[in-house]
């Protein structure tokens, strides 16, 4: 039971109301006011990305389309050229790079990971290391063997230190590059009266 009188009552209630809508319509502003502080900066860098685009546009496109930035197609070429020639052979008898991978690949066991290859082309045939990960020291063993028996390589050593641990195995394994591909459309005919 309310003991004011009525008109004292509905006062109250405005004054109530109106504290109401005063606090609402502050922590409207300083959410408001907050929300743009904390979007200025977002503002600001979309600007800088979005010229920064436009003036790489205007950059490739006064390079005759070839791409953001300034290098010269035939620069970019040239560098592409430049990769593609380390994958093909030496010269007419080596191995091209993709065939070596390739055995390689051919001879890769379960328990093997094989984490980084690299690859060396000389005139003798070329070089390569290989570094990995094996499970188990079976795996690197049988690894190891499949790797000797290929023709394709004519040296294949992995150090007994790799053999050490049980399981869990990084190792590096060097391999030698045979000098000449076995193609036997190379071979002479033999002759079939000296038989």
């Amino acid at each position: 039971m309310n003991l004011l009188p009525h008109k004292e009552q509905k006062n109250i209630l405005a004054d109530y109301r109106m504290r109401i809508a005063v606090v609402g319509l502050f922590s409207a502003t300083v959410l408001v006011t907050v929300a743009l502080t904390l979007l200025i900066p977002g503002f600001i860098m979309a600007n800088g990305k979005e010229s920064l685009a436009e003036s790489q546009l205007a950059q490739a496109t006064a390079n005759g389309g070839s791409g953001v930035g300034a290098e010269d197609p035939k620069d970019v070429v040239r560098r592409i050229d430049a990769k593609v020639l380390l994958l093909a052979p030496a010269d007419g008898g080596d191995h091209p790079a993709t065939e070596v991978i390739e055995a390689l690949l051919a001879h890769q066991t379960q328990g093997i990971a094989i984490t980084a290859l690299f690859f060396d082309v000389a005139a003798d045939g070329g070089r390569m290391t290989i570094t990995g990960n094996a499970a188990l020291r079976k795996d690197l063993a049988e690894f190891e063997k499949a790797l000797k028996s290929d023709v394709l390589f004519s040296s294949v050593d992995l150090p007994r230190s790799n053999y050490l641990k049980p399981g869990d195995i990084d190792f590096s394994i060097m391999i030698v590059l045979a000098g000449e591909k076995k193609d036997a459309s190379k071979e002479p005919p033999k002759d079939p009266v000296s038989n």
